[in-house]
């Protein structure tokens, strides 16, 4: 049979991957199918009574693209969205699906329902539907409509998606994002449902490593290191004082006691001992923030969060200093930079 040579040629099309926007983006094996290609091996009705045999349900034709969950077809389309896509004309081809070859019919349907009570609508909307089908087929068979792409879909079966409504992409790109990101979420959603002793284990079966509260990223101590750099500014150019003994002690603001606070033991980062050697030069008023600078090592203070381990010669310069100056009054001090309480005990280690 003439059917059975069209769907034999139709199976030996090569398959890729498609994006089609049904509802959801879904990437799939498809078919892609050239009219002009098909007519050079069969004729017009082997063609027309291949469509007619393979999509006979309304549910298989997808003439727009659809969004937000909602997949549609043929058989959802409401009146208003019939009147778009029958009369849509792309550049690429000659005509639309209703033409002047096949409008006279279509008007016919159109006042009878336009003409019809609410009761009656729904009937004659599936008689414009059923004729929209039948001249999409005619159309496609005889080339106006260039070609189509099919997938097969688990409740519908095979899908006509018809060429230049953007109802799917063959972008490969696209389709490998799409892909990444849709396998990521179900890895995700797969390790929601696994019991509970088994979230925590990699693919390989091995304990997932945490990051405990205790432990600060490079990129934490970047970000403090640039916020503190401004404090610093902020401190120099400070006017509120406070009268003690005839010294002038700065007077802190609040974020003082905001500063990063998570490093335990002997890791704390340059940047968070130099704003604190810095806060003790202010409040002793004999070191400046330059003095500060070239007392650590200007070429040693790291852009990056790094531990006092790997600097250690800046911890003795500090711990130096501070003897300096062991008959000056640190509680205050203290009390303002409760940080302070933390790095005092490291220094006279």
């Amino acid at each position: 049979m003439a059917t059975d040579g069209c769907s034999s040629t139709f199976s030996t099309l090569p398959v890729t991957p498609i994006l089609h926007y049904w509802g959801i983006e879904v990437v799939t094996p498809a078919k892609r199918v050239s009219i002009a290609s098909l007519l050079q091996q069969h004729s017009k009705t082997d063609v027309l009574e291949f469509l007619q045999a393979t999509f006979p349900d309304r549910r298989q034709i997808i003439l727009i693209p659809s969004s937000n969950g909602n997949n549609s077809s043929l058989d959802t389309y409401s009146f208003e969205m019939l009147e778009e896509i029958v009369h849509f004309k792309p550049q690429v081809e000659s005509m639309p699906i209703i033409h002047d070859g096949n409008k006279q019919g279509y008007e016919s349907l159109r006042a009878d329902y336009l003409g019809a009570n609410n009761d009656e609508k729904p009937s004659f909307l599936v008689m414009i539907k059923d004729f929209v089908h039948n001249e999409l087929f005619e159309n496609v068979s005889s080339n106006i409509h260039k070609g189509f792409a099919s997938w097969t879909a688990a409740d519908v079966g095979p899908l006509l998606l018809l060429n230049n409504r953007k109802v799917y992409s063959t972008d490969q790109s696209k389709c490998k994002a799409i892909n990444n990101r849709n396998k990521k979420n179900s890895n995700t959603q797969a390790r929601r449902n696994l019991p509970p002793t088994q979230r925590e284990l990699t693919p390989a079966g091995k304990p997932r490593r945490h990051i405990s509260d205790s432990e600060q990223s490079e990129d934490d101590f970047a970000s403090s290191d640039s916020s503190m750099s401004e404090t610093y500014k902020t401190y120099g150019r400070h006017t509120d004082s406070e009268s003690e003994n005839g010294r002038t002690t700065p007077i802190l603001p609040e974020c003082a006691s905001n500063l990063p606070s998570s490093a335990s033991g002997r890791f704390y980062p340059l940047a968070l001992l130099h704003y604190q050697l810095n806060l003790i030069g202010l409040y002793l008023g004999g070191v400046t923030q330059r003095q500060t600078q070239l007392l650590l090592g200007k070429n040693k203070l790291p852009k990056t969060g790094r531990s006092l381990q790997r600097n250690q010669e800046g911890l003795e310069k500090i711990g130096n200093l501070l003897k300096e100056h062991a008959d000056t009054p640190l509680l205050l001090l203290q009390v303002q930079c409760p940080l302070l309480k933390k790095l005092l005990p490291h220094l006279n280690k």
